[in-house]
């Protein structure tokens, strides 16, 4: 719920301080002079537009290309963790049993505590000890035969596996825009709608709901930027609906 209300603050903050911005230059600023911009006016309004058009559709592809990678990734960890279950299940006692309940225990730890705590304090000892204690109960598993061998093998093949999406899924929740591209999209939003302001349009009301509408979709626009920059926050996050939906599976002896 709170991102939803930080998302009615920013878009309504932008869309206020446009009006605010409108109303001052209407009342300070003789219609005439205003007019009077419209041609040098027009030509930059539409350089600066293109401009930080082009940057803002450029800021919210590379977003959205890693939001998706991440809850590309959360799934493919998941997945991993589930074949490598099936593996292990037909591994011989007291192996096969070990790491079956090592599978279990690290994907419970990820979902039940780890999650919640990825785009704040990052891995959660509990899910630490347990991605140990999986990785000490395959690797000590000793074949006997080339079946064993065979299984173990494709064992550690999808246990690397999980582990390079761990890491990937940890790093990114790290990862956020860096500042600079912050700062020149806002000042690109505020030069945008500033410029909208060196016309005057003999209706008030008009050019100000043109000006507070484009206001608007540049705040949403930049608001949904920022929520695609962090996917492990706030309602719209990545949900761990993958490892739920695997050790549910896994529990009724699926997968």
């Amino acid at each position: 719920m709170e991102t939803w209300l930080f998302a009615i603050a920013v878009v309504g903050g932008g869309m206020a301080a446009a009006l605010i911005a409108q109303l001052f230059v209407r009342r300070t600023v003789p219609l005439a002079v205003l007019e009077a911009h419209h041609t040098v006016a027009g030509h930059m309004l539409a350089l600066v537009g293109a401009v930080f058009g082009v940057l803002l559709a450029f800021a919210v592809v590379v977003v959205w290309e890693q939001y998706d990678r991440d809850r590309e990734g959360a799934a493919n960890e998941a997945n991993a963790a589930a074949d490598l279950f099936r593996l292990l299940h037909a591994a011989p006692a007291p192996a096969g049993e070990r790491g079956m309940a090592a599978v279990l225990a690290y994907l419970r730890s990820v979902a039940d505590v780890e999650w919640d705590r990825l785009d704040r304090e990052g891995p959660a000892p509990e899910a630490e000890r347990a991605y140990e204690a999986l990785w000490q109960a395959v690797t000590s598993w000793s074949p006997t035969d080339d079946r064993e061998r065979n299984l173990h093998l494709r064992a550690l093949g999808e246990l690397n596996e999980l582990s390079d999406h761990r890491r990937l899924r940890l790093l990114h929740a790290e990862h956020e825009l860096p500042d600079m591209l912050w700062v020149v999209l806002v000042t690109g939003a505020l030069v945008t709608v500033g410029f909208a302001n060196f016309f005057g349009l003999r209706y008030r009301r008009s050019q100000a709901a043109m000006i507070v509408l484009m206001a608007g979709i540049i705040a949403l626009v930049l608001f949904t930027i920022w929520v695609l920059d962090h996917p492990y926050r706030g309602t719209t996050r990545i949900r761990e609906t993958d490892f739920r939906r695997v050790i549910e599976l896994l529990e009724r002896g699926g997968g």
